[in-house]
């Protein structure tokens, strides 16, 4: 399952068509049966994260996590 997030609104995000390729990716890769989550957020939001779980004080583009080192994914989704 995909789970996607936009919590941002500075960018023009299509929303269905990321949800379709990210599980057309997952298909391809024959990885159906696992869950993908996506969450488009601020600078100032992934910054915040950056410094929680990394260490480091600054926004990057993409910020990820294993699924098995936070099982419980709401957690990650609180604005």
């Amino acid at each position: 399952m995909i789970y996607l997030k936009n919590s941002q609104r500075s960018v023009p995000v299509n929303t269905d068509a990321l949800q379709r390729d990210a599980e057309r990716l997952l298909s391809y890769l024959k990885l159906s049966a696992y869950d993908l989550s996506i969450w488009i957020t601020t600078d100032q939001t992934i910054r915040r994260f950056n410094k929680q779980f990394r260490g480091k004080d600054k926004a990057t583009d993409i910020l990820s996590f294993g699924g098995l080192e936070y099982a419980n994914s709401d957690e990650l989704f609180d604005d």
